[in-house]
């Protein structure tokens, strides 16, 4: 009895889940993790850079006449809101893959309720990581996303006296995307009356990209410098000469293989909204601003050369 009574309280002392952490869940001496339940926001830029939740924990199993020892185990992460990898605002998702790597092991990539390949276990708390990659970051519309999900650890082999032991925590991952709206690609627009068809308007075409994130619509205002719209001309838009002025008109239209768009009102502004297509890098032209001088007008002119600057601007509806 006495060697008994020696030996369960060397048990208690080797069994010892060691001082309090905070935010710290454990089976008791032989899973913990440290760190990881709650809530964990993540910034969407860079876009295309892996955003890493850090954690701690440790698996380790009881072995008489060893002590403690590490014990392997799995990991599986399995979302509690929807079916995949992925967070949620009111109008769409923010779809992720998912890498897992402790500090003592290799990266290893995760699916969504599967459990992972094996990994060594430890007697003391290891750094860790879930690491997430936005897989569709040019799509997204909202500026808020937020999914749930239970990160499980299931022990594995030869556990020892007190078996495996099994431990699930759940966080919360929240994503916040900056509302970011870009127009490029502009060019000079040369118009002239050597290729004009007496009787019909000269025509002109300019494409351009609107692209960005964290929205899905826009607006467009375009104004004139030299006219009404965006100066103190006479006509809503106007070429100036050197002693006369002319009239055209202006539309825009979200492709760039129409002839026609829409118009603006007085004050330059197209109360159509427009959908966004392009991204940030808008390498690929996605609209068009048109440019006629009609007939009548061009057919007046007096003089060779007459110029304006058309601004356009684009806001997220």
């Amino acid at each position: 009895m006495k060697f008994t009574y020696r030996l369960w309280l060397l048990l208690l002392g080797i069994l010892s889940a060691g001082p309090a952490l905070s935010q710290c869940n454990n089976t008791g001496f032989f899973l913990q993790i440290c760190d990881l339940e709650g809530n964990h926001d993540i910034s969407y830029d860079p876009a295309s850079t892996a955003k890493n939740i850090d954690f701690q924990l440790y698996s380790r199993t009881f072995v008489f006449f060893v002590g403690l020892t590490p014990a392997d185990y799995r990991v599986t992460v399995n979302p509690l809101t929807g079916t995949g990898f992925a967070l949620f605002s009111t109008v769409d998702q923010a779809d992720f893959s998912l890498t897992f790597q402790p500090s003592n092991g290799a990266s290893v990539a995760l699916s969504p309720g599967t459990p992972s390949s094996d990994f060594t276990g430890s007697t003391d708390l290891v750094n860790a990581s879930l690491f997430l990659t936005l897989t569709n970051p040019d799509a997204l519309v909202s500026n808020n996303y937020s999914g749930e999900f239970e990160f499980l650890i299931e022990q594995q082999g030869n556990c020892g006296f007190f078996g495996c032991q099994n431990l699930s925590v759940d966080f919360t991952v929240n994503l916040t995307v900056p509302t970011r709206i870009i127009v490029k690609n502009f060019n000079d627009m040369p118009l002239d009356t050597v290729t004009a068809t007496p009787g019909n308007p000269i025509e002109g075409y300019e494409d351009i990209c609107v692209g960005g994130v964290g929205f899905a619509n826009y607006t467009v205002n375009l104004a004139s410098t030299n006219g009404s719209t965006g100066g103190s001309g006479t006509f809503p838009f106007q070429l100036n000469g050197v002693s006369q002025n002319l009239p055209y008109t202006s539309e825009f239209i979200d492709n760039t293989s129409s002839t026609s768009g829409f118009s603006p009102d007085a004050n330059g502004d197209i109360s159509q909204p427009f959908p966004r297509t392009g991204n940030e890098n808008c390498t690929v032209d996605n609209a068009r601003v048109i440019i006629s001088i009609a007939a009548a007008d061009w057919g007046s002119a007096n003089e060779t050369s007459y110029t304006d600057t058309v601004r356009v601007t684009v806001m997220v509806e």
